[in-house]
C-alpha cells in the first residue's frame, strides 16, 4: 500500500425532536493567507453527490468548498456513481452522509456503495487516491459500513440520545449547551 488517507468523522447528534435540524453557516469564512497552491492548481477533489447526499458543495458544504478553492484545491460534484474513469484524475474523493435510501431509516440500512463502486475505491486508494469519508447518525453510518470495512473501519449504526430525555438546546451566547 503505497499511501492510504482515510478520514472518518462521526458526528453523532441527538434525534429528540424533528425540529431540530442542522443548519450550515453558509456565510462561513475563513481568510486563507498563504494557499497551499495557486487558486485553480491544487489538486482535483471530488465530491459525493451520486448517493443521495443530503449535503452539497452549494448547500450545506458551500463554507468547506470556499475554503478549499481558497487554497488552491479544484473541486467537482461527482454526480455519477464511482467507476475508475472518473477517480483517475482526482486526488481525493470525498463523501458525507452517503445514504442508500433517504426515506427509509428501517433496519437493517443497506450499502449506499455497490459492490463495485467500494472495489473501485479500495483500488483506488491502494493505488494512492486518498478517501475522506464523512458520515453522521442513522442511517449514514450503516450506508457507509461496507466501504468503511474494507479499510478496516467499523462504522456504528446508531444516533445519541440524551438520558434524561431533554432536548439539546446549543445556546450560542455561551457556546454551550443549555441546562
Amino acid at each position: 500500500m503505497k499511501r492510504m488517507i482515510v478520514c472518518l468523522y462521526f458526528i453523532l447528534l441527538s434525534i429528540v425532536q424533528l425540529k431540530a435540524q442542522q443548519v450550515a453557516d453558509e456565510q462561513f469564512h475563513y481568510p486563507i493567507t498563504d494557499p497551499h497552491h495557486r487558486i485553480g492548481d491544487g489538486p482535483l477533489l471530488l465530491f459525493d453527490e451520486a448517493h443521495n447526499n443530503p449535503v452539497t458543495l452549494r448547500g450545506a458544504y458551500a463554507a468547506f468548498s470556499t475554503l478549499l478553492q481558497a487554497d488552491g484545491y479544484r473541486l467537482r460534484s461527482a454526480k455519477e456513481k464511482i467507476n475508475l474513469d472518473s477517480l483517475k484524475e482526482a486526488k481525493i474523493f470525498i463523501s458525507v452522509n452517503a445514504l442508500y435510501d433517504p426515506e427509509k431509516w428501517s433496519l437493517p440500512a443497506r450499502s449506499a456503495f455497490t459492490d463495485k463502486e467500494i472495489e473501485f475505491l479500495r483500488q483506488w486508494v491502494f493505488d494512492g487516491g486518498n478517501l475522506f469519508l464523512v458520515t453522521d447518525h442513522m442511517p449514514c453510518g450503516g450506508s457507509v459500513q461496507a466501504l468503511a470495512a474494507v479499510f478496516g473501519i467499523h462504522v456504528m449504526n446508531g444516533f445519541a440520545l440524551r438520558k434524561d430525555g431533554r432536548p439539546e438546546i446549543f445556546q450560542e451566547i455561551e457556546n454551550a449547551f443549555a441546562q
